[in-house]
């Protein structure tokens, strides 16, 4: 198979989000977002419309902000959001709240990624996935939170005033299964919120919408009193069953700075998934996922394949990284973060800026051979990759540090780029671009002459 490469779906014209509130609520949260350009030629006009909650008591009132940028080609904006922004105060359950969605809007592409840093210090960093990307179809799984803390998971239609949309959500937590179907309220949004529980959701709608998924106190160390902060936003699943795909759903994983993580297929229906894994030490095994049974949410930990790994199965599934958790004897990461993991198919080509937090960082480059070849950062700085030894040697990897601050990176073939670090005892991670979930049903090209994924 000869899976083509096409444009980058994480860029786009409209992006819907919310910051979820950091471990100390809303409170001297600082809440920005980068606004990044990847245009060579045109300076993109952006809008952004956000909320500022005025709380007294039990009267929350809101008001709608509007501000309006100009970033120039190939560069970035920090816009800085007041901690008004956020919604605090959530109770555990599906409820229903006043809307604080954030839209962006811009005249080209662009792309976003979020920062949430508390004053505490716990943040993370997270790619905003544009409504181009929104879909019918989620699923997804959450580790569990602190006691003091909460899994928060924000249900956001794209169309917010519309009536007569319905979400149904299955959910199966530490305790039990149940399922929901709710109807969303025009101008108003749907939020789930549980403490000290891990959780698996799949939702679905007669709708599009985007979710924007956080836990407060989310553990760092196996019984530590330290606890971090995690935000991501889940891409849509194409498929809600459990039919076998033509060709086989492979995510490579990176566990140089994280080896936990939650694996979730596409429908509460599919009873046991075989799931094979593949080391870069070699090691081969074999497991099962049971998405139904009550007290597992599919977490595995990677602790014993090397530094990268492959997950291979006949169903679609959706793969969170729950990085900084345990990392080795030096603990190079002091925290935790959450993101998704795309498939190979979700990988991307071409250039792609690269926002880098801070200077104790890791950058992970996954890529195929013509992309191996032509592989730059800031156009000078060329990578030494080591061949993987799975996948038919037809995958390579590079990993390093850089300097904090913005770059590109460009590569002719089809990559993915993973980027984790650390600030004080908190830690980051995010991809910076992906591809949508195709389900091949996956594009079959025969002359577009890119990479052999088997």
């Amino acid at each position: 198979m000869i899976v083509c490469a096409r444009k980058t779906d994480t860029y786009g014209h409209k992006f819907i989000f919310v910051y979820p509130p950091n471990n100390s609520g809303s409170s001297g949260m600082n809440a920005t977002l980068s606004v990044i350009n990847p245009d060579t030629k045109q300076q993109a006009n952006v809008t952004i419309e956000y909320p500022e909650f005025d709380i007294t008591g039990d009267n929350i009132t809101v008001i709608r902000r509007t501000a309006t940028l100009l970033v120039k080609v190939l560069s970035r904006d920090l816009f800085n959001f007041r901690e008004s922004v956020i919604l605090d105060h959530l109770t555990d359950g599906l409820h229903s709240y006043l809307d604080a969605r954030i839209v962006v809007q811009s005249t080209i592409p662009i792309t976003l990624i979020a920062h949430n840093v508390d004053v505490s210090g716990a943040q993370d960093s997270f790619l905003v996935l544009p409504t181009s990307m929104a879909g019918n179809h989620y699923a997804f799984a959450l580790p569990a939170s602190s006691l003091s803390g909460s899994i928060t998971v924000y249900f956001l239609p794209v169309k917010a005033k519309q009536p007569k949309q319905y979400i149904t959500i299955k959910l199966i937590r530490e305790s039990l299964f149940s399922s929901y179907k709710y109807a969303v309220q025009a101008g108003k949004m749907l939020v789930f919120s549980l403490s000290r529980e891990s959780a698996t959701f799949w939702a679905y709608s007669n709708f599009t919408f985007v979710i924007v998924a956080a836990v407060r106190g989310l553990p760092t160390l196996e019984k530590s009193s330290v606890f971090d902060f995690g935000c991501f936003m889940p891409s849509s699943m194409p498929m809600m069953d459990c039919q076998k795909l033509s060709v086989k759903d492979n995510h490579l994983i990176p566990l140089l700075t994280g080896k936990h993580h939650l694996l979730t297929p596409s429908s509460s229906d599919c009873e046991s998934v075989e799931i094979s894994i593949h080391g870069s030490n070699k090691v081969v095994k074999t497991k099962r996922l049971i998405s139904t049974l009550i007290q597992n949410s599919n977490l595995m930990i990677f602790d014993n394949y090397g530094n990268m790994a492959a997950t291979s199965t006949s169903i679609m599934l959706n793969v969170i990284r729950y990085g900084g958790y345990n990392v080795g004897a030096l603990n190079y990461e002091e925290g935790g973060y959450l993101h998704e993991i795309p498939a190979i198919s979700q990988f991307i080509t071409g250039m792609i800026p690269v926002i880098v937090p801070s200077d104790s960082n890791k950058v992970t480059v996954i890529a195929d051979y013509q992309a191996v070849s032509s592989a730059f950062f800031d156009g000078e700085i060329s990578l030494s990759f080591a061949t993987l030894p799975f996948l038919n040697g037809s995958l390579y990897y590079a990993s390093g540090t850089i300097s904090s601050g913005f770059h590109f990176f460009y590569a002719d073939g089809l990559y993915i780029i993973f980027i984790s670090g650390r600030t004080n005892n908190s830690a980051y991670g995010f991809v910076p671009a992906f591809n949508s979930k195709y389900s091949l049903f996956i594009l079959i090209c025969y002359t577009c002459g890119n990479s052999r994924f088997n």
